[in-house]
C-alpha cells in the first residue's frame, strides 16, 4: 500500500536523507513557516498544519519522483492557504516547481457557488501533468481520512463526491497510486452511507 497504511501523524519531520537536500530543506523550512499557526484537527488534539505537505512530499520521494516534484508536493498549499505566490516561487526555487503548484492551486473566483467552483477547480487541475496530477491524487489520499473523520457527514460527502469525480478523470503514469487512491474514496464513500459508520481505516 502506498497511502492507505500511512498516519498523518507520522510526518512531524521530513526523513533526514531529504532533508540533506539543501533545496528540500529550504522548501521545508518555507512551506513550515507560511503553515505557522495553522493546523491539521485529529480526534481531541491539534497538529501543525504542515505534517500534511511534509507526508505528501515524502510519499513522493517513495515513489521516486525528483526534486522539483518532491518540493512541489512541500509547497502545494501555500499560494492558495499563506501569503506566498508563484512569483516568489519561482524567485526561491524554479518556473518548473511553479508550474506544478499553479496547478494544484484553486482558481475559481469566490463569488461563484460551490458546485461552480469545483468545476472550475477540478478542471484546473486537469489541464496539467502527469507530475502535477500525481501530486493532487497522492493530496487526495492523504486528506480523505481526516475529512471522513472530522467533516459533518453532509460535508464530507460532498467532498469525496467532487474528489471522487476528479480522480475519475485523472490519468496518470502510475496506476497502482491512482487506483489505491479510488478504492480509499469508495471506502470512505460506503462508510458514510452506513449509519453509524463503520469503523474507519486504521
Amino acid at each position: 500500500m502506498i497511502i492507505h497504511n500511512k498516519k498523518e501523524t507520522d510526518y512531524f519531520t521530513l526523513p533526514d536523507i531529504l532533508l540533506e537536500n539543501k533545496n528540500i530543506a529550504k522548501a521545508d523550512t518555507i512551506a513550515e513557516n507560511l503553515h505557522h499557526n495553522q493546523y491539521r484537527k485529529h480526534k481531541k488534539d491539534k497538529y501543525p498544519y504542515i505534517i500534511h505537505p511534509r507526508m505528501v512530499a515524502t510519499i513522493l520521494y517513495e515513489l521516486g519522483y525528483n526534486e522539483d516534484i518532491i518540493i512541489a508536493g512541500l509547497l502545494h498549499d501555500t499560494v492558495e492557504d499563506c501569503a506566498y505566490s508563484l512569483h516568489d516561487i519561482q524567485s526561491d526555487f524554479n518556473e518548473n516547481i511553479a508550474y506544478l503548484v499553479e496547478k494544484l492551486t484553486n482558481i475559481a473566483p469566490e463569488y461563484l457557488s460551490k458546485e461552480e467552483k469545483k468545476e472550475i477547480n477540478n478542471q484546473h487541475v486537469l489541464t496539467g501533468t502527469n507530475n502535477s496530477m500525481t501530486i493532487k491524487v497522492i493530496d487526495i489520499g492523504c486528506n480523505a481520512k481526516s475529512i471522513f473523520e472530522y467533516f459533518s457527514k453532509n460535508s464530507a460527502n460532498q467532498w469525496f463526491s467532487s474528489k471522487q469525480k476528479l480522480i475519475n478523470k485523472i490519468v496518470i503514469d502510475n496506476t497502482v497510486l491512482l487506483d489505491e487512491v479510488k478504492n480509499i474514496l469508495n471506502y470512505y464513500q460506503l462508510q458514510l452511507s452506513t449509519s453509524p459508520p463503520i469503523k474507519s481505516i486504521q
